[in-house]
């Protein structure tokens, strides 16, 4: 057990580099499944012969699990020991896994689906908390989505290949594996918020609970309507008569535009405060939905792809 947790009783810098680095890793598994959805809506529908409709729908159920558990463990959190609900976590989610890889009941998934919702929806509420209590929240915030979006672009665009190769079979197998995988950092992450070395004060404790309320609710909303969304996006690239691997490959390429997106927002903010850059970030993905509702050429989908 101590080899798992580590010692209680020893300070954690959770400023330090092998610290960042775990925190870091979890939270690239906790979107492990949720940042290839469009990948895997194809995957469901043209290996296990589901509907588009029934598709969406299974990763509509996979995104409410994981926004839901984000956001009830802002109330939860302080009350366990992270490094154990992290590997209660990190064990949910490699079961909804790996009970998923041999199902092809529409039923039987969506209920898999939601359990790897849940527990991929708990590291990632976690690692953000943690991330969030170190002296330097917005470039390490920064870290994540950058290490998340490498990870997303490289699986995208192996996912074609992954699928003809090893089936749904396979690449949920990988999933399971991959987030069984966290219990090697586990004994990096800090115990509790109270383990911070030069953090900045918990000035989120000094908000009302309406205005903490109605930010966790915009979360939640932004994330379900997100989700939904971007499942389809390799279902409107094979709709508009565009080669799947083509969409694969803008897909791949919009991740990596996402990068310097994710560093520009950590730069301006300084400057700018975090409102406006939010509000922005915001009208360009309803620009590039409105920009969805009529694809008649690739240049439209691939311009709409970065935008989003």
């Amino acid at each position: 057990m101590r080899l798992l947790f580590g010692d209680y009783s020893a300070r954690h810098d959770i400023n330090s580099r092998a610290s960042l680095i775990a925190i870091t890793y979890v939270s690239v598994v906790a979107t492990c499944t949720y940042f290839i959805a469009p990948s895997y809506v194809q995957g469901l529908v043209e290996y296990l012969r589901l509907t588009e409709e029934q598709a969406g729908y299974l990763v509509a159920v996979e995104a409410f699990g994981f926004a839901l558990t984000t956001v009830l463990m802002n109330f939860l959190a302080r009350r366990f020991d992270w490094r154990r609900l992290i590997a209660v976590f990190a064990v949910i989610a490699t079961i909804g896994n790996l009970a998923s890889a041999p199902l092809e009941n529409f039923q039987s998934l969506g209920i898999m689906r939601f359990v790897t919702g849940v527990g991929s929806g708990g590291l990632m509420s976690l690692t953000l908390t943690m991330m969030g209590l170190t002296n330097k929240p917005d470039r390490n915030f920064g870290l994540i989505v950058v290490g998340v979006m490498i990870y997303s672009a490289l699986a995208t665009f192996i996912a074609p290949l992954a699928f003809q190769s090893i089936g749904m079979y396979g690449v949920l197998t990988f999933f399971a594996l991959y987030c069984a995988s966290t219990v090697f950092f586990i004994s990096h992450l800090p115990h509790t918020n109270e383990e911070r070395v030069d953090a900045p004060g918990d000035i989120v404790a000094q908000f009302p609970w309406m205005p903490k309320f109605l930010a966790l609710l915009a979360y939640l909303l932004f994330a379900i309507g997100f989700g939904m969304v971007f499942a389809y996006l390799f279902i409107l690239g094979i709709a508009a008569d565009i080669a799947e691997q083509a969409v694969a490959n803008t897909l791949t390429f919009s991740m990596f535009v996402g990068i310097p997106g994710a560093l520009m927002a950590v730069l301006v903010q300084s400057r700018f405060g975090r409102l406006r850059p939010v509000g922005i970030s915001i009208i360009g993905v309803i620009c590039s939905v409105v920009i969805f509702l009529d694809i008649d050429a690739f240049i439209y989908y691939f311009a709409a792809i970065c935008l989003f």
